[in-house]
């Protein structure tokens, strides 16, 4: 009980703390999108020349699907990656392409990066929040 409580908290402190810089990309949310996982992507993220944006990306995972999915869009000039080693995402995008990645929704803290361009700071955080489940009667 108390570490939900601490959970939760953390989360809502995430959420207020992105908001306001306009960086909280936006929940998962239910419907028909489109895409192989048959919900939208929960986020976009852009790859420019050395740096994520946003590099803080928060979603949750959801319990009509075993995956989630987050559009990579390189609008640098240089080739990047999109690799997260706690989930096997490792993806390049040459410049100018974009690409959207699948994996498990599992609800976590995942950091990511450009295995090409780490050492320069290419790095951000992604923050996959529990799933919500409806109480069956």
């Amino acid at each position: 009980m108390r570490a939900t409580r601490l959970y939760q908290g953390l989360l809502r402190r995430a959420l207020l703390s992105l908001c306001p810089l306009g960086l909280l990309v936006g929940a998962l949310a239910c419907g028909s999108g489109s895409g192989g996982s048959g919900l939208p992507p929960i986020a976009q993220i852009q790859q420019l020349d050395f740096s994520f944006s946003p590099s803080y990306v928060f979603g949750f995972a959801s319990a009509n699907t075993s995956t989630i999915s987050i559009e990579i869009e390189n609008a640098g000039s240089v080739p990047h990656t999109f690799t997260i080693d706690e989930l096997g995402v490792d993806v390049t995008l040459d410049p100018q392409s974009r690409q959207i990645v699948r994996f498990g929704n599992d609800a976590g803290s995942y950091a990511f990066y450009c295995r090409f361009h780490r050492e320069r700071g290419m790095a951000g955080s992604l923050l996959i929040g529990a799933t919500m489940r409806p109480k069956r009667p």
